[in-house]
């Protein structure tokens, strides 16, 4: 095959949009860097404004972006990636779960067990199905997809070495194949933040991500707008980093609340204009409303990305990591009022170094390479 490169120790599929400044993005971009310094070369197949590209990384660097001039399906998307996997040249297939069922997914997990190809099948949320249908534009067509994927499943299943899932729910039974992993980072995008001892006269919230309901950003808002009014002395900001499906809603919000100087919303912010809204906040805002997804496990990229830049963070999160780090305060997992009185009492006796050494801790614990290598060492292949 001509147009994609040989020799790919790694085949990396998923349907998502080739965007710097997206969350979801980096993450895999930063699977590859580490699965290319394991294998020597990992390559990704995505898409790029409704075209399908593949980036190369090698050695734990990137290596080039081509277009392919393809039109975007999710066919033509594992079409492509079974003509590599038919090249025969490929160890491991990592296949990122996306709601779009295909019979060519098939058909590419056949070809892959046929080459004995190791089968790693993500599922980035778990159980999924009330999230897909509580954001869907087109219920009923998300719902058809969703029949589709109960009809798919244990042929995928079967075909799968392993399949790391984020557990949002407690409750739900895991499947033999099943491995629970948490949201990971590339530590080397990270710096030491030296946390001030100086008693402050405010307390500023960040919020970061692509936004949907049941991160509850209203619900601190409304928090704000209500401590506000009873002018206790304490003043409190809310940066909000990123856009949306929410975003419209968070901004008539606080326009109704008359809230603008309180709440400011700075567009989607990467690199050093992004650490320069963290410079000057003190707390990290995750996801306060898992209830919204039947979730009581914080699963979200934003929540680990705190912990690494050394910060404190609330969520809704009942069942996962704030049953163990004490720089997480849980919020209850509704929509009642939240109490700030209660979030700075708990702020205020936060030990700070404990925050700095704590972050080199996570920097370790929530690496990718970390992360990456138990999945392989579950499946024999490090």
């Amino acid at each position: 095959m001509n147009i994609l490169t040989k020799k790919n120790k790694v085949i990396y599929v998923a349907n998502i949009e080739y965007d710097k400044f997206s969350g979801i993005y980096k993450k895999i971009e930063s699977h590859a860097l580490v699965l290319s310094r394991i294998f020597g070369e990992c390559v990704i197949l995505c898409k790029k404004k409704e075209q399908i590209v593949f980036i190369v990384f090698k050695n734990g660097l990137f290596d080039k972006l081509n277009e392919l001039k393809i039109e975007f399906s999710i066919g033509k998307l594992n079409k492509l990636a079974n003509q590599l996997v038919d090249d025969g040249e490929s160890r491991l297939l990592y296949y990122r779960h996306t709601l779009r069922p295909s019979y060519r997914q098939l058909l590419l997990f056949r070809s892959a067990k046929k080459k004995d190809m190791k089968i790693i099948y993500e599922i980035p949320t778990y159980p999924f199905f009330k999230e897909q249908l509580s954001v869907a534009k087109r219920p009923y067509l998300t719902f058809f997809k969703l029949v589709l994927e109960i009809m798919f499943f244990p042929y995928l299943f079967k075909k799968s070495t392993i399949i790391p899932i984020l557990l949002s729910n407690s409750k739900k039974k895991i499947l033999k194949k099943m491995y629970p992993i948490t949201n990971g980072v590339n530590p080397e995008n990270y710096h030491e933040r030296i946390v001030s001892f100086k008693e402050k006269k405010e307390i500023n919230f960040i919020g970061v991500g692509t936004l949907y309901g049941y991160h509850g950003f209203d619900r601190l808002i409304r928090a704000i707008s209500n401590e506000n009014m009873l002018g206790n002395g304490k003043r409190y900001f809310f940066h909000i980093v990123g856009d949306g499906p929410e975003i419209e809603k968070l901004k008539k919000l606080v326009k109704s609340l008359n809230m603008q100087s309180l709440v400011l919303f700075h567009g989607r912010l990467s690199g050093e204009n992004l650490d320069q809204v963290f410079d000057k906040s003190d707390i990290g805002v995750s996801a306060l409303a898992l209830y919204e997804r039947s979730a009581d496990i914080d699963t979200t990229l934003k929540l680990i990305d705190y912990l690494c830049r050394g910060f404190p963070s609330i969520s809704s999160d009942e069942e996962g990591l704030s049953k163990t780090i004490d720089s997480i305060f849980t919020v209850s997992n509704d929509d009642i009022g939240i109490n700030l009185n209660n979030i700075e009492a708990w702020y205020s006796e936060l030990s700070k170094r404990k925050l700095q050494k704590n972050q080199k801790k996570f920097l370790v614990e929530f690496s990718w390479e970390n992360i990456l290598e138990r999945i392989l060492n579950k499946i024999g292949e490090i």
